[in-house]
């Protein structure tokens, strides 16, 4: 361009805008028609995302309107009419912050920052453009460079599932094209103040005028609101509270330990931040079950609310409850959720970033079985309830007490409160007699004081009844100072309340011991849509149903909630450890089978012919739980189990859904549960070979290939002998298990370089697929599977042409949803082989395929940490200081992925990634971070080799990780 533009131009820009938009996107941006109504929308966004509440952030925002609005007028001026320019500069740059991600907004304004700083800052140019035609070049060529940056930004951030780590490489790859239209506007900027240099400099010192003149007008009156707007934000933050708060609801008579929570108070909250500031606030509450710690915690909590920016609740049970009650916290704080382990991660990084919170575990096991989900922030406070008393010796922990009973008045209130709600009295003799006869037990005395109420008995006559039973044992005593002759449990409250129980109440009590008594939804009882003859008619007439669980309330024995979900039931821990204890094996029976059968129908069956399970079937996580607490039954009722089959298959498909969310303890302790049934019990062969393939396959995964291979062969072995028996009449289900089997035992021998077993495996294995797939069977994700493992079986022999055709086909095949995770293990090998053979492009479009199936599906996963790094392998690879910088920000945010799994970190991959990170740096020049990172690795390498000497070349931290 020399001189005077064609108006032209601006409507070639506008089309282009127009032409890469989609028509969802140009109606929102023509919707933003200029400046005004650009602020005014980012001032509604202010108050919707807290993003834009940063003062830095908003400050930024602010500069790039200022800066914007000079030539937003000088392109409507240059346009002449053709177009609207101004529209299109106020709408794109309002359409990416309204559709972008919140973490990548300063990003977003820093780039337009960098562009509109180039221009001269003046209010006009009206006058500078009669004089100089650079500086017209200069704003159609701003106006081009903003334009290309703005469909650049949209379709980076503004559309998709919205990867902030996919975005943010293609944000950096894409960096050099922006530098160079700088460039090239920097150029026309500088003859524009060569041409018209005096009249720019005149505008800049009136505006410069202009600006301190209104500071001094302004300043009194942004003095006198700080006070007011400090007291909005503080109302504000109290009002955010309520919406950050999951501890379970109060008692609604709790009465006693007013000194107790006091301390607590004391020690748990920041009172003067000065002299405690960084130091982690914890307090554990020990005692016996009943003892009343879980309702002093729920007290505390709502009692000191206010003091606290939010509160969470975790029940920790099980491993599995307690990542659950971090899903929760993460809703809570519309943090992402995916899989466990990220919730895990993303919570704790919150806690770490986040002031004055509140975190309550509730039921914790030992200590070391808690580590993992410890926050190492000191930012916060930490409640505990246990009954392990190792946590009083933890140095960790700030103060600790050991939960006694109630004394004489406190009881006394208890009672009093408990009668007085049921409209009855209560004298003070009496009430002093169930207090002592409970020792003062919280849920001892709710228990008699309900069965008094529910039975319209007179007290005095009760109690003498009570002492007349005597059937406590030494090792149920309420309190350990007590003495065995005057300790009365719960054991003898149950002797008097089964005499008043139906046989189908006593039951009910049974099964809901058996489940997971913290949540028992009435759906499991009530659902008469799923339920077979037989269960339907177990509790007899729905009438009868209902007065049973009325009963059984009205004892205080179980609890009836109501939620978003539905009603459910509770009941006390103690409450189910005496009812199993109390039950004889013929009254656990007919309850055991019914469970069995129940949660058999509930959950959903793994089909041999697709992906693992997941949480696309709402029975898997409403039903985890109550499969867990079966498992924990089982040496009370492991001879009860007339019927295996069921249970054996229940324990396997509960073990795979833990698996594929990432709990490979849990999930590995079912499975190993149902492998334990399949020794001299009736479990059918077809059956137990998925349950050594599946058991093998969590081993595999967790690191123990050759134990893997081991109960791969056994799932063959098996197999085979079961199509022996059945010959004929053998299902086709079991000939997709006999072509798995092959599948898994090829892919165990390639991952051990024992590339000809692998090759016959794979042969055999696709030629029963492809047959199954002939008879119209869904074979898409094992044939993927299959071609998979013959394409890494070549590549592992150097055969790479014949490889590269089996990843293609593959991929090919890999259409459906539940082959995702497969595609992207399939692109990411691809990758390897490619990038082996020094392809280094084609192998960064598989890795990044690869990276954006696994960041869709999984987010931050090891695997999709895998991805990152081998991207970054290829960046490196390239060389140039661009390249290496994204490389960097690759190997770095993969180790963060790695290093949020503290509880089953893969140590191999994190000091891989090190290593790697450690040659970026010193490519960079970055000698100092370059000689950290390779310490780190060092102490990796030594940890998991015994070798004390670093090894100079990578191919050996490579050889780490065992397999593609």
């Amino acid at each position: 361009m020399t001189g005077d533009i064609d108006a032209s131009v601006w409507l070639e820009h506008e089309n282009r805008l127009r032409k890469e938009l989609r028509q969802d996107e140009l109606t929102r941006l023509l919707a933003i028609e200029n400046l005004t109504k650009l602020r005014e929308t980012l001032a509604f966004l202010k108050d919707q995302r807290q993003a834009l509440c940063h003062e830095i952030t908003w400050s930024r925002m602010s500069k790039v309107l200022d800066l914007l609005a000079p030539l937003a007028r000088a392109a409507d001026s240059l346009a002449q009419g053709i177009c609207l320019p101004s529209n299109m500069l106020c709408g794109a740059l309002g359409l990416i912050l309204i559709s972008s991600r919140a973490e990548i907004v300063d990003l977003v304004l820093c780039a337009y920052e960098s562009l509109l700083s180039v221009l001269p800052r003046v209010d006009s140019f009206a006058r500078a453009l009669e004089e100089s035609p650079n500086l017209k070049l200069a704003i159609a060529d701003a106006y081009d460079a903003y334009t290309t940056l703005s469909i650049r930004s949209i379709k980076i951030f503004g559309r998709g599932p919205k990867l902030l780590t996919w975005s943010s490489l293609l944000w950096m790859r894409d960096r050099k094209l922006f530098q160079d239209s700088i460039h090239k506007l920097e150029c026309f900027v500088r003859k524009a103040r060569q041409e018209a240099g005096y009249i720019l400099l005149e505008e800049r010192k009136s505006n410069d005028s202009k600006a301190l003149q209104e500071i001094v007008r302004n300043t009194e009156t942004i003095m006198s609101s700080l006070a007011s707007e400090n007291d909005r934000l503080y109302q504000k933050s109290k009002t955010q509270q309520s919406h950050k708060f999951t501890v379970p609801p109060q008692m609604c008579h709790f009465v006693g330990r007013d000194e107790r929570i006091e301390e607590m108070h004391k020690h748990l909250y920041l009172q003067d931040a000065g002299s405690k500031s960084g130091q982690q606030r914890s307090v554990v509450l020990c005692g016996l079950g009943g003892i009343g710690k879980t309702q002093l915690a729920i007290e505390y909590a709502h009692r000191f609310r206010g003091f606290y920016t939010c509160c969470f609740w975790v029940t920790c049970d099980s491993t599995t409850k307690v990542f659950e009650g971090f899903a929760e916290i993460a809703r809570a704080l519309e943090l992402d959720e995916v899989d466990v382990v990220q919730n895990l991660g993303n919570v704790k990084d919150w806690f770490r970033r986040t002031e004055n919170w509140l975190l309550i575990f509730d039921n914790a096991e030992s200590p070391n079985q808690m580590s993992q989900f410890w926050p190492k922030s000191g930012n916060g406070a930490i409640l505990v309830t246990t009954q392990d008393a190792s946590w009083l010796s933890q140095e960790y922990i700030t103060q600790s007490y050991r939960l006694g009973s109630l004394n004489e008045s406190e009881g006394v209130d208890l009672v009093r409160g408990f009668f007085e709600r049921n409209n009855h009295g209560i004298s003070d003799i009496e009430a002093k007699g169930i207090v002592g006869e409970t020792g003062g037990l919280p849920l001892a005395i709710r228990q008699i004081s309900s069965y008094i109420l529910a039975e319209n008995m007179d007290t005095t006559r009760f109690l003498e009844g009570y002492r007349a039973h005597q059937s406590s044992k030494a090792v149920d005593a309420w309190e350990i100072s007590a003495t065995p002759w005057s300790c009365h449990t719960l054991a003898t409250f149950l002797n008097f309340a089964f005499e008043k129980l139906t046989t189908r109440a006593i039951s009910i009590l049974g099964i809901m011991s058996l489940l997971d008594a913290d949540k028992i939804q009435e759906r499991l009882f009530r659902d008469e849509g799923q339920l077979d003859e037989g269960e339907a008619t177990f509790f007899g007439d729905p009438l009868d149903f209902d007065n049973d669980i009325s009963r059984l309330c009205r004892y205080s024995l179980i609890s009836k909630s109501r939620n978003e979900e539905g009603i459910y039931f509770s009941a006390h821990r103690q409450v189910k450890r005496h009812v199993l204890d109390r039950l004889t094996p013929e009254q656990l029976q007919p309850g055991w089978t019914w469970t069995v059968r129940r949660l058999r129908r509930l959950f959903p069956r793994q089909s041999p012919f697709a992906g693992e399970l997941n949480d696309g079937n709402t029975n898997c996580a409403a039903c985890i739980n109550h499969v867990l607490a079966l498992r924990a039954t089982m040496p009370i009722v492991r001879y009860l189990t007339s019927e295996p089959q069921d249970l054996a298959s229940l324990f396997l498909d509960g073990g795979i859904y833990l698996w594929t969310k990432g709990s490979l303890v849990d999930g590995k302790a079912l499975t190993g549960e149902a492998k334990a049934m399949c020794d001299g019990t009736r479990i059918e062969g077809s059956m137990i070979a998925q349950i050594y393939s599946f058991h093998a396959s969590i081993l595999s995964d967790s690191g123990n290939i050759e134990q893997g291979l081991e109960y791969f062969e056994k799932s063959l072995e098996v197999l085979k002998s079961h199509l022996t028996s059945v010959r004929d009449m053998a299902f086709e289900s079991d000939y997709a298990l006999l072509a798995n089997a092959w599948n898994n035992l090829a892919g165990a021998h390639c991952a051990l370089g024992q590339y000809g077993k692998a090759e016959l495996y794979n042969e055999l294995s696709l030629q029963r697929k492809l047959l199954l797939a002939e008879q119209g069977h869904p074979m898409s994700h094992l044939l993927c599977l299959s071609y998979h493992n013959m394409a890494n079986t070549c590549a592992g022999q150097t055969r790479y042409d014949e490889a590269a055709i089996f990843f293609e086909k593959a991929l090919k095949v890999a259409t459906l949803e539940e082959s995702i995770s497969r595609r992207a293990l399939t692109s990411h090998n691809f990758g390897i082989m490619r990038l082996m053979q020094n392809q280094v492009d084609e192998a960064r479009g598989h890795f990044e395929t690869a990276y954006q199936l696994r960041c869709e599906k999984f987010r931050d996963h090891p695997d999709t940490a895998a991805s990152l790094h081998m991207l970054a392998c290829c960046y490196h690879r390239k060389g140039d200081d661009d390249s290496l910088d994204i490389s960097r920000y690759l190997l770095e945010e993969s180790l963060r992925i790695l290093r949020c799994r503290p509880s089953n970190a893969d140590e191999r991959r994190i000091a891989r990634s090190l290593f790697k990170l450690s040659l970026v740096q010193e490519a960079l020049g970055d000698e100092s971070s370059a000689a950290a990172s390779r310490l780190d690795a060092g102490h990796f390498y030594t940890k998991l080799t015994g070798k004390a000497t670093l090894p100079a070349s990578e191919d050996e931290f490579d050889a780490l990780v065992a397999y593609m």
